[in-house]
C-alpha cells in the first residue's frame, strides 16, 4: 500500500476504536478505495472476529469487486441471483437489492460490518431498513463524493467522515493523471452550447472517450453520429448485460471502440482506466455527480486527461482538480479555495483554468472576461500572425489528426455519394486535412500568414 492509504486506514480504524459505528471513508475516484479496504481494513476486521458484507449498488459490479478481493488473498463468496450460495465464508460480496429481494441475512446473530461501496447512493427507505436489520453492525461507507444525488449529505446515517488526500495532491504525486485540461463554453448553459462530435475532433481526436449524455436516447443519437463519420462508438445503459459489458471493455482496450456514450450508469459502474477524455453533455447541479462523472478519466497511465464540459458546468462547480471540503452535517460539497466565476479561458488554446498571468498549458494569453462564442463555435476576432515553433507544432498536429480521422471519414462519405450516382467534387486528399486543421486553428483566435498556409498546402497536397 501507499503511505496515504496506510494513513487513512489508521484514521478509519481509530474512529471504530473510539466507539463510533458508522464511518465514511472518502477518497477521490482512482485513489484505490477498494484496494485499501481489501489490503488492510478487511483483514483487520476478520482478525477481530467480524464477518464482512461488501455491498455494491449494482449486480454487474459484484463479480468485479469479488475478483479484486480474491486477487488480494481474501476468500470472498458471492451472493447473486443465478449463482449458488456458498455457506461458510467470512466475506461476501453482493448488491443490496439482492439481499432485500431474497430476504437474506447471511450473518444474522453474528458480529458483522457492512462495507458499502458508493455509499452516497444508499438513501432510500428500503435500503436503510435493510441496514437497520443488523442493529449492532458496524458500517464503513466508501465514496469519492459524500453527497447524495439530491445534494444532501450523509449525516442522517453516518457518524464520522475520514477524508483522504485531495485530487490535486494525488495528481502532483503521481497517483492520478498528472494533468487535466478542461474545455468549456464561456458561461453555464442549460442546453448544449457545443456540438459533441465537433468538440471531440477539436479537442480529443483519437482519444478513448466517455460521454455522459442527457438520456439513453441522447446517448444513442451521439453514438450514431460518431459512427456515421467513421469513429467507432457504443452505448452502455443500465440494461447492458454483464457479458456485453465485458465485451465493450475489451474493445475499448484494443482501440476497437473509441467513444462510449452513456447516461447515469457510467457514473458509478464504468471503470475504464484507458479513458483519456470525459465529456459531459447535460446540465449538472450537484457537486458529487459532477465529480463522479469527471473522475472516470483521472486514473493514472496517461500524460493528460481532456475534460470537455459541453454546457459549462465548471463555471458554477469549479474545475475537477480544485480542492474541496466535505462534511456529514448537511453542508454541500464546497470548493476549498476558488469560487465560481473565478475561472478564465486561454485565448490561444481554449483551456479553462483559474485566473493567472498566462496559460499553464500553452503559455498563451488568458481572457479576463467570458469567452464570446458564435453559433458556429468560432472566436469572434481572428488575428493574422506569423507562427512560432509552438504554434506551428500545434497546427501540424491538427493536420495529422485530420489525416488520421477526418480525411478517411470524408473519403467514405464521398464514395457513398458516388455509389448513389450523386455528383462529387474534387477527390478528398491531404489538402482537406490542411483545410480542416486551419479551421480548427482559427478557433484559437489566430490565422496563419498566407505564405505559411501555402507552404503547408504544398507539403500535404499529395497525401
Amino acid at each position: 500500500m501507499h503511505p496515504y492509504q496506510e494513513d487513512i486506514t489508521r484514521r478509519v480504524l481509530a474512529e471504530y476504536a473510539a466507539g463510533y459505528k458508522r464511518v465514511v471513508e472518502q477518497m477521490p475516484t482512482g485513489a484505490g478505495k477498494t484496494y485499501t479496504v481489501a489490503q488492510a481494513q478487511i483483514p483487520h476486521f476478520l482478525r477481530h472476529g467480524l464477518k464482512v458484507l461488501f455491498v455494491v449498488d449494482l449486480d454487474f459490479v459484484v463479480d468485479d469487486t469479488a475478483a479484486i478481493l480474491i486477487s488480494l488473498g481474501i476468500d470472498a463468496g458471492i451472493i447473486q441471483a443465478g449463482k449458488k450460495f456458498e455457506p461458510g465464508k467470512s466475506v461476501y460480496v453482493c448488491s443490496l437489492m439482492t439481499l432485500i429481494k431474497r430476504g437474506l441475512r447471511p450473518f444474522e446473530g453474528e458480529p458483522v460490518i457492512f462495507i458499502l461501496d458508493e455509499c452516497h447512493i444508499f438513501a432510500g427507505a428500503e435500503c436503510l431498513a435493510m441496514l437497520h436489520a443488523y442493529p449492532g453492525a458496524l458500517h464503513l461507507g466508501l465514496t469519492a463524493t459524500p453527497q447524495r444525488g439530491d445534494g444532501t449529505a450523509l449525516g442522517n446515517f453516518y457518524e464520522r467522515i475520514v477524508c483522504g488526500p485531495q485530487m490535486s495532491w494525488l495528481m502532483q504525486n503521481g497517483f492520478l493523471v498528472p494533468k487535466i485540461t478542461t474545455y468549456a463554453p464561456g458561461k453555464k448553459q442549460q442546453k448544449l452550447a457545443w456540438d459533441p462530435v465537433e468538440s471531440w475532433f477539436r479537442y480529443a481526436p483519437g482519444l478513448r472517450t466517455l460521454y455522459f449524455c442527457a438520456s439513453a436516447p441522447h446517448a444513442q443519437q451521439i453514438s450514431d453520429r460518431f459512427n456515421q463519420v467513421g469513429v467507432s462508438a457504443e452505448v452502455v445503459t443500465s440494461k447492458t448485460g454483464a457479458k456485453a459489458r465485458r465485451g465493450f471493455r475489451e474493445r475499448v482496450k484494443k482501440y476497437e471502440t473509441l467513444v462510449v456514450c452513456t447516461h447515469s450508469v457510467g457514473i458509478k459502474a464504468l471503470d475504464l482506466p484507458e479513458i483519456a477524455c470525459v465529456g459531459i453533455w447535460r446540465s449538472v447541479a450537484v457537486q458529487g455527480v459532477y465529480q463522479q462523472m469527471g473522475g472516470r478519466g483521472a486514473r493514472r497511465g496517461k500524460s493528460e486527461m481532456i475534460f470537455i464540459d459541453g454546457v459549462g458546468n465548471c463555471r458554477e462547480l469549479g474545475l475537477l482538480q480544485e480542492d474541496r471540503t466535505y462534511s456529514l452535517d448537511g453542508d454541500p460539497i464546497k470548493l476549498a479555495h476558488a469560487r465560481p466565476g473565478s475561472l478564465t479561458t486561454c485565448r490561444q488554446c481554449g483551456a479553462v483554468q483559474p485566473a493567472a498571468g498566462v496559460c499553464v498549458r500553452c503559455g498563451g494569453e488568458l481572457v479576463p472576461e467570458e469567452v464570446k462564442v458564435s453559433a458556429a463555435n468560432k472566436m469572434a476576432e481572428v488575428k493574422v500572425v506569423p507562427l512560432d515553433a509552438r504554434q506551428e507544432g500545434l497546427l501540424r498536429k491538427l493536420i495529422h489528426r485530420g489525416l488520421q480521422f477526418v480525411v478517411p471519414a470524408m473519403q467514405r462519405r464521398q464514395a457513398a455519394k458516388k455509389a448513389r450516382g450523386e455528383q462529387i467534387g474534387r477527390p478528398i486528399g491531404g489538402w482537406f486535412a490542411v483545410e480542416w486543421a486551419l479551421a480548427e486553428f482559427r478557433k484559437t483566435g489566430m490565422q496563419p500568414m498566407p505564405e505559411v498556409v501555402k507552404a503547408l498546402k504544398r507539403e500535404f497536397e499529395g497525401r
